[in-house]
């Protein structure tokens, strides 16, 4: 309704007719429209099976607004459940975005984002800390680049700016840097690159 929308899924990834023990995927994503005003709260519960002794479940919740020409983007999700019958889940990510459009006919807006997933400190625990992405789809996210292309053991953040030439042509720039937040060594270097974007998008048709 004009409140909320509820999805309900489960999935058969794999099937194993021998041991008849599958791999599913299933969860509930719901989007609360009114309960933060001039905001979209998103909150979703996921579990993930792989037949064997993977127990993961997903907990995480996402808001999205605007206000004043600002726009804003936050979501945390956290990660638990068995990895192995002797190794616990305990992870998690964040990821924030936030801009300000200037009030002219181009739309100028200049923004920042920053994300992390957790990575495993190798303490010598049975816990394992990395965040799992689940069946992802990256590219774009963490720049145009594929740089890096998955949200484990990540720590990312952008300086961004775009601007509509006309009503069919939009440009944008976009700096990323990209660490590890763990390393498997003490010493190692955690340094994954950076990249700069420069894109132009035009609207041929309205086709």
């Amino acid at each position: 309704n004009d409140a909320v929308n509820v999805d309900a899924f489960y999935t058969t990834i794999s099937e194993d007719s021998v041991n008849d023990i599958d791999q599913t995927f299933n969860g509930v994503y719901a989007t609360l429209k009114q309960l933060v005003p001039n905001n979209t709260l998103d909150v979703y519960f996921l579990h993930q099976n792989d037949g064997a002794a993977m127990t993961m479940y997903t907990l995480g919740a996402r808001l999205a607004g605007a206000v004043a020409g600002v726009d804003y983007t936050v979501e945390v999700p956290f990660q638990f459940g068995d990895a192995s019958a002797t190794n616990d889940i305990s992870a998690y990510a964040f990821a924030a975005k936030a801009g300000y459009t200037i009030p002219t006919p181009m739309k100028i807006r200049v923004g920042a984002e920053v994300d992390y997933g957790s990575g495993d400190d190798n303490t010598g625990d049975t816990d394992n800390e990395t965040w799992t992405d689940i069946y992802p789809t990256n590219h774009g996210h963490f720049g145009i680049g594929d740089v890096v292309n998955s949200w484990s053991n990540l720590f990312a953040w952008s300086v961004n700016a775009s601007a509509d030439i006309n009503e069919k042509t939009k440009v944008a720039v976009a700096y990323w840097s990209y660490t590890m937040n763990e390393v498997s060594t003490a010493g190692d270097p955690d340094d994954l690159g950076s990249e700069i974007d420069a894109i132009v998008t035009h609207k041929y048709n309205n086709a």
